[in-house]
């Protein structure tokens, strides 16, 4: 089966008591990883939650390609009220260019809403022309449409040994989280900030905030069918998330059956060229009290 993911960072500012403006957002880098087609779009789309029916608000959005895709841009976002607290949000990112097998986009999109953490029913798919790749590439998807790997967030509970953290999987293919880290941070991460060359793949010290102690959380049930959801007890493994601090979250996330594995190059010690594998699928969140 051939696989396809984007690996997510999502940031939100909690305030306590109550309703107070709160930063969240995606932050994602995404892997093209169709063989033999391209793409020279990214659409993304799902719920933004804000209390009191006070309209969120996109504050930050940036976008930047994988050299020879060519000059990614915002190409549009729209935010439409499907509930008293629900938004639907739509964004794509395009490039002058194209984008081709094992290349890869970075993005981020920052709203300010109120009282509420959560982004729901996540989804993303890449498009050529505006038409999203289906059926005839060499993918294979039982509802037609390519979607990639994508998990929505929430974080919940009243004080600081209660928080909850829920992911959640909207999207139409089964997806797998073999690894899941948390961090406690002082000082919140920019959005520009979340991603691998900055806070570090899993597994990994952060090469920029070495200060940070990451701790593995076992993602069981590893395996995140359609519309399923897992749940897990922050204060079970020592992580109390006060006021004033920041919860950090990375981990990985590939569709299920996949190997998810780019090939690579590298040089031993006898200068005999060897291959090397490694994969792909990171995500990055953050969360603050």
């Amino acid at each position: 089966m051939k696989k396809y993911f984007l690996s997510a960072a999502f940031i939100v500012l909690i305030a306590p008591l109550m309703l107070s403006a709160i930063v969240v957002g995606l932050n994602d880098d995404v892997h093209f990883d169709y063989d033999g087609v391209v793409a020279n779009d990214f659409h993304i789309e799902g719920n933004v939650h804000s209390s009191g029916g006070i309209w969120p608000k996109v504050t930050d959005i940036h976008v930047f390609g994988d050299p020879g895709t060519g000059t990614w841009v915002v190409n549009g976002y729209c935010l439409t009220q499907v509930g008293p607290e629900d938004w639907f949000f739509t964004c794509d990112f395009s490039t002058n260019g194209y984008i081709q097998y094992c290349q890869w986009i970075h993005f981020g999109i920052m709203f300010d809403v109120e009282g509420k953490n959560i982004i729901t029913n996540l989804v993303g798919w890449w498009t050529l022309g505006g038409i999203p790749l289906i059926g005839n590439t060499t993918l294979e998807d039982t509802q037609g449409l390519k979607q990639v790997a994508i998990t929505g967030f929430d974080v919940f509970g009243e004080g600081p040994f209660d928080k909850k953290v829920r992911i959640m999987n909207h999207t139409n293919l089964p997806i797998e989280l073999p690894i899941y880290e948390v961090a406690i941070s002082e000082e919140r991460v920019p959005l520009e900030d979340m991603f691998t060359t900055k806070l570090g793949n899993p597994g990994e010290p952060s090469p920029e905030y070495p200060n940070l102690n990451w701790i593995r959380i076992p993602t069981v049930p590893t395996i995140l069918e359609p519309n399923q959801e897992f749940i897990f007890r922050l204060a079970d493994f020592g992580v109390i998330l006060e006021q004033g601090k920041f919860l950090l979250m990375r981990g990985e996330q590939f569709e299920l059956g996949s190997k998810a594995i780019v090939q690579g190059l590298q040089k031993n010690d006898n200068d005999v060229t060897v291959q090397f594998s490694f994969p792909w699928g990171f995500f990055w969140e953050q969360h603050g009290e």
